[in-house]
């Protein structure tokens, strides 16, 4: 149970005070008895008589009385669930950006942000994507990093529903996003950014495929994968005139390593991007590439 904060009503000369009340576990109860949904509340004060057939939720928060503490304002967070409704997270995030907006403190802003992108899925999650876009462009506005580009990303698909993640806007969104990755608590983000390039049929590297090594003779193992090399070049490879260099081949998985027009090191897995998400194999790949960053950039 949380208060919003203190509200008020007024209708046919009488008007009401109250508290506005978040209170996810009596909504999901009223919802399961099959009861409607009402603005739950706390009545303090009446002049005249009591208010009845008006909004008594977020939207009727007194802004002179708005600007709790930000740890109450976490707290309002906290209470909200993933398994609440949509709705329900939409007000009490509505609710919580009102309060942190009236604060204009520099903790705040990152406050905010935060919300607008909290408020982003919960509208997207009610199928309202021009709503979870506005969210989505707020808090990138506020504070620029790789979560809230791919949100903003994919907010931008759902409102192009004709291209989806390869419309402009939602590509330049994902590309920005890569380009902000910097530091291990990015690895899942940078891996979900570049799956949406990927979709997007866009590619921050080249596409181009390592090649693949061809086998000299088939001596009975070679698979319909597997190459054998061409008549023409396997008489050149046989041919006693030519030297040749016999080599041990140590097995592994291959990696190929870009750096883009920002300097940014891209890894690829033959034709697919990689980082330390994406598998137990890549173990250490971020942490090995931020130590090596200069040698890789003097290499280029």
């Amino acid at each position: 149970l949380v208060a919003l904060g203190l509200g008020g009503a007024k209708r046919d000369g009488a008007s009401a005070l109250f508290v506005v009340l978040r209170w996810p576990s009596a909504e999901e109860e009223r919802r399961e008895l099959g009861l409607p949904e009402r603005d739950l509340h706390i009545t303090v004060g009446l002049v005249g008589a009591d208010v009845h057939g008006v909004p008594k939720g977020v939207t009727s928060l007194l802004h002179h009385h708005l600007g709790m503490p930000i740890e109450r304002i976490n707290a309002l967070l906290g209470a909200v669930k993933p398994k609440h409704r949509p709705a329900s997270r939409v007000a009490a995030y509505t609710a919580a950006l009102l309060h942190a907006q009236a604060l204009k403190t520099e903790e705040s802003v990152d406050l905010r942000a935060r919300v607008h992108l909290m408020r982003a899925r919960a509208r997207a999650g009610l199928g309202d994507s021009t709503g979870a876009l506005q969210d989505a462009l707020a808090g990138c506005d506020l504070r620029e990093t790789p979560r809230a580009l791919l949100l903003l990303g994919d907010a931008y698909a759902a409102c192009n529903p004709e291209n989806g993640h390869a419309c402009e806007a939602a590509v330049a969104a994902f590309k920005r996003g890569l380009q902000l990755c910097s530091t291990p608590d990015h690895l899942t983000v940078r891996k979900n950014l570049l799956k949406r390039l990927e979709k997007a049929g866009e590619h921050p590297a080249p596409a181009s495929k390592f090649p693949r090594t061809a086998h000299v003779l088939n001596l009975g193992a070679a698979t319909r994968d597997d190459l054998l090399l061409p008549t023409a070049q396997h008489v050149e490879f046989c041919d006693a005139a030519n030297e040749i260099a016999i080599e041990e081949k140590v097995d592994g998985a291959n990696l190929g390593i870009w750096l883009d027009d920002q300097w940014k090191v891209v890894t690829k897995n033959r034709s697919h991007f990689v980082c330390e998400g994406s598998g137990a194999q890549w173990a250490g790949l971020d942490a090995w590439v931020q130590q090596h960053i200069t040698l890789l950039c003097e290499a280029a």
